[in-house]
């Protein structure tokens, strides 16, 4: 079955080649040729076949006036397995002189159905609501303050073609009279057929009444609904279930209009779809959002819910989180307020927008997808959270929602970090350093580069030994403190042991920005000394590589560092040297 949309275009295909083009033959190659029916605006357009709607169409397009369409709408009423109905609304605007344009509304209903396996069009109706048709002419001419008088005479003519009209739409129709249980005056076959019953089972079942045709629980609702429609205009719309003939339940949507007969009675035309299976997705969703509730309050995870059609995030908070034993917190905005409520930072946010894309990208729904973030509560303790997502896609494979949980994971990185850094000066230990780097240089820039800094402390032994282990330590303290200080957030400071660190920059476009670095740290390490009193002058011996080299290795990076870092303290310490290829070191 095709959806809405194609009938649509198919609908505004056939508008824009008959009015626009003005293609008779390229039109009817739309219709049927078998089974048609066509009624045009004015009494004598009528055709019940395929040849006689041909001379119609021939004469029709054969307008003298340039013709243009506005406000076309095109709304998709109902379908079925080897039907559809579509309603087109537009505005033919013409230009009948130089001095001015003709306006005219016009409403079409079309039929399709599949036919030989294509869809045609089986039945066409048009009418001009408002404006003055004279008889015989095709493409009306003039308008008329008799409009509305000309309107009504043709509408009591039409009530035998309107009947052709309703026995050849599939669905349910019906008509009623605005008494209080709506006796029926008219009901079709389609309504029958699509209940299971006769024409006369069905009177005897309803008792000959739209109120007696509702399942008894819905009628109040039904009732109500309908009163509260009536005290606001003439059209209603309500929802309840019918039992059809083999005891089963079936839901309809029952839309109609109050008008006045040719004897001026108010009568109640009304239309009435299948809507079972959009319940039965309602209720499959609401027993879902039950279930998630009920996960929510048995968890301590955070359940979400991002409606990407809505562009609206539900929040599904855990009692421990809501302070309160048996109360569930729901809480549902649009989605950038949804996710500061989780404390997602805008960076982050940029970053879980990510991961959703590769969800839809990727198409598939059983794939989980991982992201992290982290906040800063009100005690400004670190609190690590990671997203689990999933996608959920609609028939047409587009993205309609991601569900997942918001897990708390400080735990697990508070473990990770211990096991990443050093214990006493908190930067990271070798082995990380080993990771990460071979990790930034796989994956460094074009054209850029990166640098290592191998630091060493000046007769460390001596501060040792003159002033303390204690002191000792704060001073590699304070050597880490000095690199967060000077150095991007982005490069990695690792203490490899005893009194020796490594700084590993990542993507630097001036190879000059490595050397201020290095002349700073020097100049902050002697200025600590006075600022703290030492009596010895602290000194820092760098060893610097820098390089674009995507297939060096750690141990080949740290080796040349380890040699200009010896040419450092050779040539006098305090000082820093750049690996140059030639220099050696005594145990090479």
């Amino acid at each position: 079955m095709q959806d809405s949309g194609y009938f649509q275009k198919m609908t505004e295909g056939l508008i824009h080649t008959y009015y626009l083009d003005q293609d008779w033959n390229a039109a009817l190659s739309y219709f049927d040729r078998n089974q048609v029916s066509w009624i045009g605006v004015s009494d004598q357009a009528m055709a019940f076949d395929y040849d006689k709607l041909k001379v119609f169409f021939e004469k029709g397009c054969n307008s003298k006036y340039e013709i243009r369409l506005l406000n076309e709408n095109y709304s998709m009423v109902s379908k079925g397995e080897d039907f559809a109905v579509v309603i087109a609304q537009f505005l033919i605007n013409s230009r009948v002189d130089k001095n001015g344009f003709f306006s005219l509304r016009q409403r079409a209903s079309f039929i399709f159905h599949l036919c030989g396996g294509q869809w045609k069009v089986t039945h066409m109706h048009v009418s001009a609501p408002n404006s003055i048709v004279k008889e015989k002419e095709y493409y009306p001419e003039e308008m008329s303050v008799e409009n509305y008088r000309l309107l009504k005479r043709l509408l009591i003519e039409k009530t035998q073609q309107m009947e052709i009209l309703a026995q050849t739409t599939a669905g349910g129709m019906k008509g009623s009279l605005d008494d209080e249980d709506y006796t029926f005056f008219y009901v079709n076959d389609e309504l029958c057929n699509m209940l299971g019953y006769t024409y006369d089972e069905f009177m005897e079942m309803s008792g000959g009444t739209a109120k007696g045709a509702i399942y008894p629980p819905d009628v109040p609702k039904a009732m109500r609904d309908c009163r509260e429609c009536f005290k606001k205009g003439d059209e209603y719309k309500t929802e309840y279930r019918i039992r059809k003939r083999d005891g089963t339940l079936l839901w309809v949507m029952d839309y109609g209009k109050k008008v006045r007969d040719a004897n001026q009675e108010v009568i109640i035309n009304s239309i009435l779809t299948d809507i079972s299976e959009i319940k039965e997705t309602i209720g499959q969703l609401e027993m879902e959002k039950e279930r998630n509730e009920i996960v929510s309050e048995l968890s301590d995870d955070i359940i979400f819910d991002y409606n990407m059609r809505e562009d609206e995030l539900q929040v599904f908070y855990p009692a421990s989180i809501a302070g309160e034993k048996h109360k569930k917190i729901i809480k549902t905005a649009r989605v950038s307020d949804g996710w500061k409520e989780l404390g997602v930072s805008p960076e982050d946010e940029a970053e879980i927008y990510k991961k959703i894309m590769d969800i839809s990208n990727d198409k598939i729904s059983n794939k989980t997808i991982k992201a992290e973030y982290r906040i800063v509560d009100w005690n400004a303790k670190n609190i690590w959270r990671r997203v689990l997502m999933r996608g959920v896609f609609d028939s047409e494979g587009n993205l309609a929602k991601v569900v997942g949980k918001v897990v708390d994971i400080s735990s697990e990185k508070e473990l990770m970090l211990r096991s990443n850094t050093d214990s006493l000066t908190s930067a990271y230990n070798r082995s990380y350093l080993e990771l990460a780097v071979k990790k930034a240089i796989r994956n460094k820039g074009v054209d850029l580069y990166y640098a290592c800094l191998l630091i060493d402390i000046d007769f460390f032994k001596e501060i040792n030994d003159k002033f303390g282990h204690l002191q000792g330590d704060c001073v590699l303290i304070e050597v880490v403190k000095m690199c967060r200080a000077l150095f991007r957030s982005t490069d990695i400071i690792a203490r490899l042991g005893g009194d020796e660190f490594m700084i590993f920059m990542r993507d630097i476009y001036d190879q000059k920005i490595v050397l201020e670095k290095a002349r700073k740290m020097l100049d902050m390490a002697e200025n600590y000394s006075i600022r703290d009193g030492l009596p010895d002058r602290l000194s820092l011996s760098i060893g610097i590589v820098i390089d674009d080299d995507i297939a060096k290795n750690f141990q080949r990076l740290y080796h040349q560092a380890d040699i200009a870092l010896y040419q450092a303290k050779q040539n006098g310490r305090g000082r820093y040297m750049v690996f140059e290829e030639g220099m050696m070191h005594p145990s090479d």
